[in-house]
């Protein structure tokens, strides 16, 4: 073309007008014409779409020069539209003017064979160069004609080892059984292309993916002379595909189990709150009965065990009731509502009277502000932070419980926190025993406690069942303690769900 390389840095600006003004229209057709076909749904999947057509380009000299050129499309977008496209020009100046002449000045054929077979001899240098391609020639029967440097890095043959040969060696047994190459030339006969993608064999006998275009080449009288075929090694998206597919299969198998998981915990669930709860209630009343009305005929003894059945019973129904608390936080089928968090802390306030009347507890609330969240779940979160401030509070000390909140909106570095989303804040805090702060992680522990039952009632499952309710807001909760002088939660929640 004349032109250095340092133009390509304009880009189309400065290709379209090169582009003779008696071909743009027929070039602009045949693009979109192969374009179109490329991204039809039924070629979603072809990894080439072929196209040739000539055209004129402008000489740096001032001259417009003929092109013969084979567009390929080389890769396709994660939605399956074209991405980029190869196009392989061939300066053919040369034969146009042979053929030119040959009506003008009727030349001899022999100097026409000899253009055109000098023309092909650097089309055929060129696609020899070719490394990432392996570009075959076979004649109407399959015979290997010709045989590029990608044809022997992808197959593994030397030229002189394979051409002569049938394509069929390429074949898998299975394939060359059920005549697999055989039905492909046909197609590309009968309909002018075949596009095909399966497990080919190399030389060493060592398997790759290739997809392929088997393209019919045709004579002056419109007969097949034979075929090209393009392939490419796809062996690594194929190996990338079949992981993805396993994958896809373990996790399928895993969501079964967890099916299956699920049943036998709401079985388990049933049980509980059922079948074990109703023995546990008969020994309760039992044991009161005895102890009401019969205490006085047992022995130290007999009284010292008595008060340890009942004791025992209710500490087992209370773990019952925690574990089914526990249980329900983690339904799947909770419904997200903008709630008043005033009104859910009334509730809570309500629930929990007798134990604030006891402890002459104190609790100081600000405005609470509207949230997105699943109510019930929410509500046994604040109710079991806020009795847990009761229980730990100082002995002869009235508990003092501080409620606030505010929002915000995270940074990109927000660590546990979605970077540029907006949150609520809500901070408990109190004065009580506190806890050390290397404990900060396990206390929302499943049975975890850092006292034993004799020092403070429970089981152990209450912040676990917090922290649940709190991840499944997709929040985040923390816990800052203070030795002797208090504990504080905060948690952040999301100000909407996805």
């Amino acid at each position: 073309m004349g032109y250095e390389p340092e133009v390509l840095e304009k880009g189309i600006d400065f290709f379209m007008p090169l582009i003779h003004p008696d071909d743009f229209h027929l070039l602009m057709q045949e693009n979109a014409k192969a374009l179109e076909l490329a991204n039809h749904p039924e070629h979603s999947d072809d990894n080439e779409v072929i196209a040739e057509f000539q055209y004129r380009l402008l000489h740096k000299n001032g001259e417009y020069r003929w092109f013969h050129t084979y567009e390929t499309i080389f890769s396709r977008d994660r939605n399956g539209y074209v991405e980029c496209v190869l196009n392989i020009s061939v300066d053919v100046t040369q034969q146009h003017l042979l053929n030119k002449q040959l009506e003008e000045e009727k030349i001899s054929a022999q100097k026409n064979e000899e253009e055109l077979r000098r023309s092909e001899e650097r089309y055929h240098r060129m696609i020899a160069e070719v490394q990432d391609y392996a570009i075959l020639l076979l004649d109407k029967d399959g015979t290997i004609q010709n045989w590029n440097l990608g044809a022997e890095k992808i197959k593994g043959y030397k030229a002189g080892e394979i051409i002569g040969r049938n394509f069929r060696a390429f074949y898998t047994d299975d394939d060359r059984q059920n005549h697999r190459p055989e039905k492909l030339l046909k197609e590309a006969t009968e309909t002018g292309k075949a596009n095909d993608e399966g497990w080919r064999v190399r030389k060493n006998g060592s398997r790759f993916w290739g997809s392929i275009v088997i393209t019919a080449l045709h004579d002056e009288n419109n007969n097949v002379v034979g075929f090209s075929k393009v392939t490419r090694d796809l062996t690594e998206r194929k190996n990338a595909e079949e992981r993805l597919k396993k994958y896809a299969g373990e996790l399928e198998l895993r969501n079964e189990e967890l099916i299956k998981t699920n049943r036998e915990l709401e079985s388990f669930n049933y049980v509980a709150s059922h079948d074990l709860q109703e023995p546990l209630h008969k020994i309760q009343v039992y044991s009161d009965s005895i102890l009401v009305n019969d205490f006085q005929n047992l022995s130290e003894t007999g009284k010292k065990y008595f008060n340890k059945i009942f004791s025992a019973a209710n500490r087992m129904l209370q773990l019952i009731e925690d574990l089914l608390a526990f249980s329900r936080a983690t339904s799947p089928n909770a419904e997200f509502k903008y709630t008043d968090l005033n009104t859910l802390l009334n509730e809570v306030i309500s629930t929990i009277h007798v134990a604030i009347e006891e402890s002459n507890a104190v609790i100081d609330s600000e405005l609470l502000p509207f949230a997105h969240i699943i109510p019930f779940q929410f509500r046994q979160a604040l109710q079991n932070i806020i009795s847990n401030s009761i229980k730990y509070s100082k002995v002869g000390i009235t508990p003092r419980i501080k409620i606030s909140a505010k929002k915000f909106i995270t940074k990109n570095d927000s660590g546990e926190l979605r970077p540029n989303c907006k949150y609520l804040l809500l901070t408990i805090s109190d004065k009580g025993i506190g806890f050390d702060q290397q404990y900060a992680e396990k206390i929302f522990e499943l049975f975890q406690r850092l006292h034993t039952k004799d020092e403070y009632l429970g089981t152990g499952i209450g912040l676990a069942i917090v922290k649940k309710i709190i991840q499944n807001h997709h929040g985040v909760i923390k816990a800052k303690g203070y030795p002797g002088k208090g504990a504080t939660f905060d948690i952040y929640i999301p100000e909407a769900v996805e």
